[in-house]
């Protein structure tokens, strides 16, 4: 049985709307490059959120306990487009960094992020439903069936 859709778990994670745009700051700093409204990582983002409220937003800090949910999120906007350059990467690693993750981590949850990807992309290939790209056909806001990289119980300590 497959975890339940990220779109999903953002959602049951009950984000307040400060925290929601926070979140939605985050994800749109991931984009690199042109931007049209049409854009593919625009729309995934709405999809992800759903209507983001107007207002001001929370510090960066306040995504601290959905470390992991926003930074899944944040590599499934990077690789939206097919492509995840060296910009995106150099941000996710420092939203990483900033969230208290080490390199080894952030390398554990890109794995997992991407493998999911890629095996819902080779389902649907088998499938005959083919792809026009990495994530065309996908939907990138399944989370993969796998153990948090983050321990349940970490000893971190949020910042001050």
């Amino acid at each position: 049985m497959s975890a339940p859709k990220l779109s999903r778990r953002i959602r049951d994670a009950a984000l307040s709307d400060e925290v929601t745009r926070a979140f939605a700051l985050g994800l749109r700093e991931v984009i690199v490059g042109p931007v049209t409204p049409q854009d593919e990582r625009l729309r995934l983002i709405e999809r992800l959120l759903g209507p983001v409220p107007a207002g001001d937003e929370a510090p960066f800090e306040a995504l601290w306990p959905h470390a992991e949910l926003f930074l899944t999120a944040a590599l499934t906007v990077a690789v939206a487009d097919g492509h995840y350059v060296v910009e995106e990467a150099r941000k996710v690693s420092d939203f990483a960094h900033r969230l208290g993750l080490s390199a080894r981590q952030l390398s554990q949850l890109e794995a997992k992020v991407f493998a999911e990807i890629r095996a819902r992309g080779a389902a649907r290939m088998a499938s005959g439903k083919g792809l026009n790209h990495l994530t065309a056909d996908v939907d990138p806001t399944e989370a993969p069936d796998l153990p948090p990289i983050l321990p349940e119980h970490d000893d971190r300590t949020e910042p001050a």
